[in-house]
Order: structure tokens, then C-alpha cells, then sequence
């Protein structure tokens, strides 16, 4: 499946959907394709499965930070609570 809208996506991108099996013959094709009706350009190629997974790794590393410093936080609350006095600890004006 080919998915190319040059008004919608002006970029020059094209989205090739391949069957599983055989890729390099199926990518060196469309890469002689390419280049066959654009000389000009060079041809790249991108799986969108790594393009996902690079993403979901990057969010996955933002989490394990946030739970770092959300359980830092936790901490430093349970240890300032655990050494003040909790009836002195109340501050009335």
C-alpha cells in the first residue's frame, strides 16, 4: 500500500506499507523505483516501528525520572514528618 498527498503532506514523504518477508529485496526495488523517477532526491527509509519504539523509549525514561523524584518527595515528607513533634509542629497566627 502507497500513501502519498503531496497538498496534505508537502514534505516529500511517502508512506509505503510492505509485506512481511524478503525487505531488503522489497526496499532495494522501491529504493531503484525512487530514484528511477527522481533523480534528483536521494532515497531514505524509515520503519515506523523504530521511529515508535525510540519514542516510547524516550517516554518510558521521562516516567522513570518522575517516579525517581515523586518517591524522593515522598521520602523527604515521611523523614521531616517522622523528626518534628506533631504538637509543636503546628504553627497557628
Amino acid at each position: 500500500m502507497i500513501y502519498h498527498n503531496p497538498e496534505s503532506r508537502p514534505y516529500g514523504y511517502m508512506f509505503v506499507r510492505i509485506n512481511p518477508g524478503n525487505i531488503s529485496e522489497k526496499i532495494g526495488f522501491l529504493g531503484r523505483t525512487a530514484v528511477k523517477y527522481n533523480p534528483g532526491f536521494p532515497f531514505e527509509y524509515h520503519f515506523l516501528d523504530d521511529d515508535y519504539d525510540l519514542m516510547f523509549r524516550s517516554v518510558e525514561r521521562e516516567m522513570g525520572i518522575i517516579q525517581t523524584f515523586a518517591e524522593l518527595t515522598v521520602g523527604f515528607q515521611a523523614v521531616k514528618a517522622s523528626r518534628s513533634d506533631p504538637i509543636t509542629s503546628l504553627h497557628y497566627e
